[in-house]
């Protein structure tokens, strides 16, 4: 040990220069994008999903269970949005039957067997005015994809289903092919009043084009000419009585109590 010490000190003195330190061999690269990755945090743990719920009980499941008042408004439901129509068509005539109904239950299973536009005029317009609203709306439309002949009818009674139910909007998108060559005058009578119902500008204003030419609804022109000349901000305005009164103010002249 020490003989080796003297010999670096001796070959300092000679000028050979300071001791190196032994020099570390160069690693090799990583390739690209690797060093960056093994840097960087690790991910973190999947989430645990949660399980999806059950489905629920279908309308048939519900009339076994001895419930049809709940069956058949999950089956006017699944009607209305075209989920399953027949079998659910079927499901409520059952659930309409066993609740002392067996002559609407039959007309129901009839449309479910022999699907079709014209059979589903009469069918939907009786359960409407019945006031069962929703199953007539979806029979309507149901009905209107398997029989094209149908069409007409059945938009006006499914417009007036959705108008019932308050969704105005969708009437009104339904009836939009007829504007300016309206078939039927109740077509444009219910487009009028949804328009006047969701204040849609464009709709009463293409109305009022269309109702010029329908002598039979003058009075309804006229009246929506007055609404559109209206201030909104004047309570007593026949725009402020449709919004106070959910009505259509026709006259300006109080009518007479009539005798009795």
């Amino acid at each position: 040990m020490w003989r080796r010490l003297l010999e670096m000190v001796s070959g300092f003195g000679r000028g050979e220069g300071a001791p190196t330190t032994p020099v570390e061999e160069p690693q090799p690269k990583p390739p690209e994008g690797q060093a960056f990755e093994e840097a960087a945090e690790p991910p973190p743990p999947p989430k645990a999903l949660d399980p999806a719920e059950p489905p629920g009980p279908s309308p048939r499941d519900l009339l076994v269970q001895g419930k049809p008042r709940d069956a058949l408004r999950l089956a006017r439901r699944r009607v209305e949005q075209g989920d399953g129509a027949e079998d659910d068509m079927r499901v409520a005539a059952e659930a309409l039957r066993s609740m002392g109904k067996p002559s609407i239950a039959d007309d129901i299973t009839a449309m479910a067997d022999a699907p079709g536009g014209p059979r589903a005029i009469g069918l939907a317009a009786e359960l409407l005015a019945q006031g069962d609203t929703r199953l007539a709306l979806g029979i309507a439309l149901y009905g209107k994809s398997k029989g094209a002949g149908a069409a007409l009818a059945l938009d006006g009674i499914a417009a007036e289903a959705l108008a019932r139910l308050g969704r105005h909007r969708d009437a009104l998108d339904l009836l939009d092919e007829y504007i300016g060559r309206w078939p039927d005058p109740a077509l444009l009578r219910r487009h009028v009043l949804s328009s006047l119902m969701v204040q849609d500008a464009r709709g009463l204003d293409a109305a009022l084009q269309d109702l010029r030419e329908a002598t039979e609804l003058r009075w309804l022109g006229d009246a929506l000419s007055r609404h559109r000349g209206a201030s909104v901000d004047t309570p007593s305005s026949q725009r402020g009585f449709l919004v106070g009164y959910g009505g259509l103010l026709i006259s300006e002249d109080v009518a007479s109590e009539a005798p009795t």
